[in-house]
């Protein structure tokens, strides 16, 4: 027969700070291997940072001096690791802003006037693009004369 545990009633367990209980042997085999990622915790660095103008939505990468003198294999995986997280950043805040054009494609111009600025705002654009091309092909024949 086993012992009978009494739990500490609501009120009591308010006052404890922390209460652990380890269910799993495997995490008392593996003291020391969390040992070892507690000391790697002190050997990080901050060694690229990224700046950025919020005024003009531009952003930069100051890498600090120390960065350049490791070897290029880990040069190598640092920056994979980098760019994946600022990949997986980037592709969200695209969804954000595409659904927020969405939200905003939903809403109906009911002022005549709106809708015709729209329109001609629209065609400018395509205009102004198609103008691009144009200068950019006659860039490229002249060049080659």
């Amino acid at each position: 027969m086993g012992k009978v545990i009494n739990f500490p009633e609501k009120e009591e367990l308010k006052n404890f700070k922390l209460m652990q209980v380890i269910v799993n042997s495997k995490e008392t085999r593996n003291k020391k291997a969390r040992k070892g990622v507690q000391m790697s915790e002190k050997m990080k660095k901050i060694a690229i940072n990224c700046h950025a103008n919020l005024n003009f939505g531009e952003g930069e990468v100051k890498i600090k001096s120390f960065f350049e003198g490791l070897s290029p294999l880990m040069k190598a995986d640092l920056l994979k690791d980098w760019k994946g997280e600022i990949d997986y950043l980037y592709e969200k805040a695209l969804k954000e802003w595409r659904h927020e054009m969405k939200k905003l494609q939903k809403k109906v111009i009911t002022d005549p006037h709106l809708k015709e600025f729209v329109k001609d705002a629209e065609e400018m654009v395509k205009d102004a693009v198609d103008d691009q091309a144009n200068i950019k092909k006659l860039r490229e024949e002249n060049d080659k004369t």
